[in-house]
């Protein structure tokens, strides 16, 4: 039998850092010897966030940083409704996140759904509708081209421009801003020969406004006091 016990690793990392007295950027070397779980653990806390200039250092960009929070927005949604999410180990198929409803429904059993989240800071409608064009042929087809399993659908999480606004904590609770909306496309041809230099004109109904019961609904679940 081989004797039990902690596996060392030699870690050397090297970083940037900023000198204070000459305010230059240099690098700097670090090593240690960790056990090798904990080494492992250092490694991926250790890990940097791209830097966004004049935010100060392992910080989001707003590009990102819009994009956790709207599909963290969807996902309260779903903790609200009792649903469960899920997410593919690669992002290769369209898909951000899927819902389901563990039980049964009907002659249905663990109903759910797939759906592509966006976030839009800056929303543009005319008339009834939100006039979308964040989607690129190809995204577009990955929505279309059924038939699907399971439904799919775009989930449009609109959201403050500034990242202070996203949350606010008041007396009576948590408020996320802004609002989602959804969309199916189910019946719609997808595009010849996509391109994803092309963008695809959405229209997105503003009273598809996703909701718990809303939620709920498209996945298929009961609509009861969880609604």
């Amino acid at each position: 039998m081989c004797a039990a016990g902690p596996k060392w690793l030699q870690v050397i990392a090297i970083f940037r850092a900023t000198d204070n007295k000459s305010g230059k950027c240099v690098s700097c070397v670090a090593k240690a010897k960790l056990p090798l779980l904990s080494a492992a653990l250092w490694i991926l806390s250790s890990v940097r966030i791209k830097r966004s200039a004049g935010e100060g250092d392992c910080v989001l960009d707003q590009r990102n940083h819009q994009g956790k929070f709207a599909e963290d927005y969807v996902r309260v949604l779903a903790s609200a409704a009792g649903l469960l999410v899920y997410k593919d180990d690669l992002d290769h198929d369209g898909i951000d996140l899927g819902f389901r409803y563990a039980g049964r429904t009907g002659y249905i059993s663990s109903p759910a759904i797939e759906v592509q989240v966006k976030s839009w800071s800056k929303p543009l409608s005319k008339g009834p509708d939100l006039q979308f064009r964040g989607l690129d042929e190809v995204q577009y087809n990955k929505l279309v081209a059924g038939p699907f399993l399971v439904p799919r659908y775009l989930f449009l999480v609109v959201v403050p421009p500034e990242s202070d606004r996203y949350a606010r904590v008041e007396t009576e609770g948590l408020t996320l801003s802004r609002l989602c909306y959804y969309r199916g496309f189910e019946g719609e041809r997808p595009i010849a020969s996509p391109s994803a230099k092309r963008q695809v004109p959405i229209q997105v109904p503003l009273g598809n406004v996703l909701t718990v019961r809303a939620l709920r609904e498209l996945v298929g679940a009961p609509t009861g006091p969880l609604a």
